[in-house]
C-alpha cells in the first residue's frame, strides 16, 4: 500500500489511533497537529522483506524514486527511512521538499520508485486530497 503520511488527516487519524478516540489529546502531539510538515511524506508499507532487500542502498533507491505532479519536473527525495513493521515487513517512508510546492492545478501527482525488478507506482489525484477548502499533502 502507498499512502501519502503528511496530510493532516493522516496525521490526525494517527493521533487517534494512539490516544483513542475519546481520550484528550497530550500537548506534544497537538503542537504536532498544528506545526507545517517540512516535507511530502509518502510511505510504502507492508513491504515485504524480501522485497525491500532488493531495494539497494538509500542512495541508489533515491535515485529510483520521485514525485511527479503533472506537467512539472520530477521531484527526488530528499531522504528516506526504513521501520520494521512486523516480522516479515517493512514501512519505507520517503521524504520530498516542499521547495517545488505542488498546487490543485497540478490536479494528479505520481509517485515512482523501484525496489529491484518491482517498480512501484501510485497516482494520486489532488481533488481527492482536498480538507476544508485546502490540499491536505
Amino acid at each position: 500500500m502507498v499512502a501519502w503520511i503528511s496530510g493532516l488527516p493522516f496525521r490526525q487519524a494517527l493521533v487517534r489511533g494512539q490516544t483513542g478516540p475519546d481520550a484528550p489529546i497530550p500537548l506534544d502531539q497537538q503542537r504536532q497537529l498544528t506545526e507545517d510538515q517540512p516535507f511530502y511524506t509518502l510511505a510504502v508499507i507492508g513491504l515485504p522483506l524480501r522485497l525491500a532487500a532488493q531495494g539497494g542502498t538509500i542512495d541508489e533507491l533515491k535515485t529510483k524514486t520521485a514525485l511527479k505532479p503533472n506537467g512539472k519536473d520530477r521531484i527526488a527525495p530528499a531522504d528516506i527511512r526504513a521501520f520494521g513493521d512486523g516480522d516479515q515487513s517493512v514501512r519505507v517512508e520517503f521524504l520530498f521538499p516542499k521547495a517545488n510546492a505542488i498546487a490543485l492545478g497540478d490536479k494528479e501527482v505520481e509517485f515512482i520508485t523501484k525496489l529491484g525488478n518491482v517498480e512501484l507506482t501510485k497516482k494520486f489525484k489532488l481533488a481527492d486530497m482536498m480538507v476544508g477548502g485546502r490540499l491536505a499533502l
